[in-house]
């Protein structure tokens, strides 16, 4: 290994755990319920553990408690529209807890990966259709391979790679989902958390393993440049694309989470996402006009907004952290009583502000995927796992703006305490 690959591989892992540092992205406020129903907050982030279920835990079922919660909700500025009519606006619970065997979910993950990669080298399909379509067929045996499955099949997203470094990226991706997000559940409620962890996967091997180094960033250091590189980018295509996938995908999901039919399979962010992307696979060609066509690269940005679609809206919007609880092994957002006292509570967004957010932090995330183009950053074909990177760095870059914002709000009297 030569020392530009070395100081490549160390830096991409110093940048690597400096994401992971959940406290920037957090926000000291909780929403606000009414007093007879704290006791249970936990059922607004319910959300699955690292605990290993049974098989028949594995469906999420709407409680009855749930329902309670939601119906004492304040209501919001929004709550006569139409649109608060068809959903109320809560934290989508549908996620599946993870399969409790480790092998059943290794092979799963590496199986995706090479059943995309197989798809894409040897039948030509759509990268975003061959992500897709094994995710699905990978859940129908359990939804809780569903995260295992998304995640491997970013990592065979990938069309210059042999058999070889495609598995060696499956084995390295299956490795780095056990350790980050079975075990640790790192980035917990934020959206591309899985691309990401498929990319890093991804570089290590073509960095360390196949020699293959991606060409040093070039980072432009003046406003000027950064103009120039954004005049030559699609920035407008790519942030219209992601933000359509961001809202179809959370809309998805909050229908189905207030449908009548508990058992909807599209309650679960994983089918949910992957259904979008496999309509947006579907989709290329139509649209208005030459310009306004949906082509191979903007399918691949709806997918991307799909991965901001999959984010909590607790946790995109306001910044509450699931905490792991001691209550059957469900998420909550219970603290200390020292944290207690710091938070700030705010009532839960309402659903034209949960579409209106979600669409800006999935035009964010296909504005820093159309920099990389023009930039020259991990193009071509090797890269699996890129669109759910830049989905995830649009995620954190909201995260901070809104923090941003709400803490000058704060100082300047204009939030109430």
């Amino acid at each position: 290994m030569s020392f530009k690959a070395a100081r490549r591989i160390s830096l991409l892992l110093q940048l690597f755990l400096l994401v992971s540092v959940d406290a920037f992205f957090a926000s000291p406020r909780t929403y606000a319920v009414s007093n007879h129903v704290n006791n249970n907050v936990d059922e607004l982030l319910l959300l699955p553990t690292t605990h290993h279920p049974s098989i028949q835990q594995q469906h999420s079922i709407r409680s009855p408690q749930a329902d309670h919660l939601n119906s004492s909700s304040p209501p919001s500025s929004f709550s006569t529209t139409r649109l608060n009519m068809i959903w109320k606006p809560i934290d989508p619970k549908g996620m599946a807890m993870d399969f409790p065997k480790t092998k059943t979910r290794f092979v799963a993950t590496i199986l995706a990966t090479l059943l995309t990669w197989h798809g894409i080298v040897a039948h030509q399909m759509n990268p975003v259709l061959a992500s897709a379509v094994s995710t699905l067929v990978i859940t129908m045996w359990s939804p809780g391979l569903g995260q295992a499955a998304f995640c491997g099949s970013f990592a065979g997203m990938t069309s210059g790679g042999t058999l070889i470094s495609t598995s060696l990226i499956a084995l390295l991706n299956a490795i780095l989902f056990e350790v980050v997000v079975h075990r640790e559940n790192k980035w917990l409620g934020l959206g591309g958390r899985l691309g990401m962890i498929a990319f890093v996967a991804s570089n290590i091997v073509a960095d360390v393993l196949l020699s293959k180094p991606h060409a040093m960033l070039q980072v432009p250091m003046s406003l000027p440049q950064w103009w120039s590189i954004l005049q030559k980018s699609p920035w407008k295509y790519s942030m219209v694309c992601a933000a359509i996938g961001s809202v179809a995908t959370i809309v998805l999901r909050e229908v189905a989470e207030n449908a009548s039919n508990i058992d909807n399979d599209l309650r679960d962010p994983i089918r949910a996402a992957a259904v979008i992307g496999l309509i947006a696979s579907l989709s290329q060609g139509m649209g208005f006009g030459d310009y306004y066509k949906l082509d191979n690269f903007g399918s691949l940005l709806v997918f991307g907004g799909a991965f901001t679609g999959m984010s909590l809206p607790s946790r995109l919007l306001t910044g509450v952290v699931p905490v792991a609880g001691d209550n059957n092994d469900d998420y909550n957002s219970s603290t200390t009583e020292g944290q207690q006292q710091q938070q700030q509570q705010r009532k839960p967004p309402g659903a034209y502000s949960i579409v209106l957010w979600y669409a800006v932090a999935g035009a964010l995330g296909g504005l820093v995927h159309a920099l990389t183009i023009p930039l020259n950053w991990w193009t071509g074909g090797i890269w699996g796992g890129k669109a759910g990177t830049c989905a995830f760095a649009g995620v954190c870059l909201f995260r901070g703006l809104e923090k941003m914002v709400y803490t000058l709000r704060q100082s300047l009297g204009w939030i109430k305490s």
